[in-house]
């Protein structure tokens, strides 16, 4: 899974972030975590499952590219309580 930067940057300044750095350390992860992300790594599951849980699905779909997987693959995964993924 990849996050498609420009709509995950987007989404951190419509949420009130400076920018999508503050909004990834918020979500869990470090600095250096983003710039690789930003480099074009994949991104962690965890991190995928914050952003669902912050934001929820709609959102989701919309910063991430999920490639092979798929939302009741992350969820088939997880420990689902009241709609948030542990």
């Amino acid at each position: 899974m990849k996050i498609i930067i420009d709509e995950f940057e987007r989404l951190a300044r419509c949420k009130g972030y400076r920018s999508g750095n503050e909004l990834f350390k918020e979500l869990g992860g470090g600095r250096s975590a983003y710039q690789c992300i930003k480099a074009g790594n994949r991104v962690g599951e965890e991190i995928v499952k914050a952003i669902y849980n912050k934001f929820g699905e709609k959102v989701l779909t919309e910063v991430v590219d999920m490639e092979e997987e798929t939302i009741s693959g992350l969820k088939s995964k997880s420990i689902v309580i009241a709609g948030k993924l542990y």
